[in-house]
């Protein structure tokens, strides 16, 4: 798609050269559009929900088949994404991914509506908990591009091009779930598929990516290790992690401290008690850079290390 391969270009000149605006679009952070999880203290209607659901469940015809409806999502999708950026500034950009993302995040709130009448109420807790974890990992993931390229007045686009791919995905994956309580056949077509598999990310195949110790002081012998447990030498308390990562003289995550991932990516994060703290890996090429910030601010602003 023509947005994604723009913003590919654009990452990458950011990135080399560090430079770029801090403008951002006039837009809240939690946005209008996006499916929102009621806060802690009203966990007892544990409802997730959205002001435009009604709005996009009247548009879509419930007579169609879930695979008929996604093949016309695709067209419209495809009629946003599809357009000739080369005389776009930065924020026209930015608001092109904005109605790209807020196209999917439309289509998903109204599948999400209609699943929450139709699916059986014992596995309504179950889905909706699922569905409170997405969200939180689509928001941290979605910061993860910024990070990488130092900020600018191209995080908008950015964040917004990672929500939209995991929205997308997102969307095949609850119309799997409604087309079956609905006993209708539902495929996802293999275009769609290998696009969704391109740019989406897996936690554990970014892990098996960056795998192996990344000198950044040669005299020292000082390195970045990414080892799976059983390999590491550090001991590591939890049974339930796979990953460790370790640096010299600095200190050690595993897959449990992930705070987001993007393509070659992973930020952790831990709260140390009196202080946060947050770790970039990310690889590029045959290097790994890391960077350390205890704010995702400071993240964003830090001078990579390189290592080898």
């Amino acid at each position: 798609m023509k947005l994604k391969l723009v913003l590919m270009g654009l990452v990458l000149s950011f990135c080399l050269c560090s430079c770029g605006d801090s403008g951002q679009l006039e837009k809240e952070a939690t946005d209008n559009n996006s499916i929102e999880v009621q806060s802690d203290e009203k966990e007892e209607s544990a409802e997730i929900t959205d002001e435009n659901a009604d709005s996009g469940k009247a548009e879509n015809s419930f007579e169609k088949t879930i695979q008929e409806e996604l093949a016309d999502i695709e067209i419209k999708s495809a009629e946003i994404t599809d357009r000739d950026s080369t005389n776009m500034t930065q924020t026209d950009m930015n608001l092109w991914a904005m109605e790209s993302y807020d196209f999917w995040d439309k289509e998903l709130n109204s599948l999400w509506s209609r699943l929450s009448d139709e699916i059986n109420p014992s596995d309504k807790t179950k889905l909706v908990e699922e569905q409170r974890a997405w969200i939180n990992q689509k928001e941290a993931n979605s910061k993860v591009p910024g990070i990488v390229s130092n900020g600018g007045s191209i995080v908008p686009c950015l964040e917004y091009s990672t929500k939209e791919w995991m929205t997308r995905d997102r969307v095949y994956k609850l119309a799997a779930l409604l087309a079956e309580i609905r006993g209708e056949e539902f495929t996802i077509p293999d275009d769609v598929a290998k696009d969704l598999e391109e740019n989406t990310s897996d936690l554990y195949e970014i892990f098996e990516d960056l795998e192996g110790q990344w000198i950044f002081d040669i005299e020292r012998g000082a390195a970045v290790g990414v080892e799976t447990v059983e390999e590491c030498e550090y001991l590591v308390d939890d049974p339930n992690c796979k990953w460790v990562v370790w640096e010299t003289g600095g200190g050690t995550y595993t897959d449990l401290d992930v705070y987001g991932y993007d393509g070659r990516t992973i930020v952790f994060y831990r709260n140390n008690g009196d202080f946060e703290s947050y770790y970039m890996i990310s690889r590029y090429d045959n290097q790994l850079e890391t960077k350390y910030g205890n704010s995702i601010e400071e993240l964003t602003a830090a001078e990579p290390t390189i290592c080898e």
